[in-house]
């Protein structure tokens, strides 16, 4: 009977395949996917972003990665809020130039990737609409 057992929970054991957790972009259509990602992180970064950015689907989503922790009440750089729209067109309109900084500096963990701060660019050579 034991081996009956043991055989048992061999054959369980070895039947059973580890699916590892890979999180990255899972959309297929974004300039970013991922093929080995099972979780979707929500940073995928869509065609569209290059072109014609839009601030909630493609600006904000990059902020709120890269910035928002320090950029934040309570955060390191608190006295510059980057928390929403308005903040962010806020300290633009005041002379503080976010794109210079983020090419020049930051964020603090290092220079976001290139394709991030070509989105935020454009989206302000575009007239950083709130859409």
């Amino acid at each position: 009977m034991l081996k009956v057992i043991v055989l048992f929970f061999l054959f369980i054991v070895s039947s059973c395949t580890y699916n590892e957790l890979i999180t990255g972009c899972t959309d297929p259509t974004a300039s970013n996917y991922d093929s080995s990602a099972t979780i979707d992180n929500d940073l995928c970064i869509l065609d569209l972003c290059l072109s014609e950015p839009s601030f909630l689907e493609c600006v904000k989503p990059i902020i709120d990665n890269n910035c928002v922790s320090c950029h934040s009440y309570g955060g390191d750089a608190g006295f510059l809020l980057l928390t929403d729209y308005n903040f962010i067109i806020e300290a633009q309109n005041s002379g503080y130039d976010i794109v210079n900084s983020i090419n020049t500096s930051m964020p603090k963990g290092g220079l976001m990737p290139q394709e991030n701060i070509n989105i935020i660019e454009k989206w302000f050579d575009n007239g950083a609409q709130n859409n």
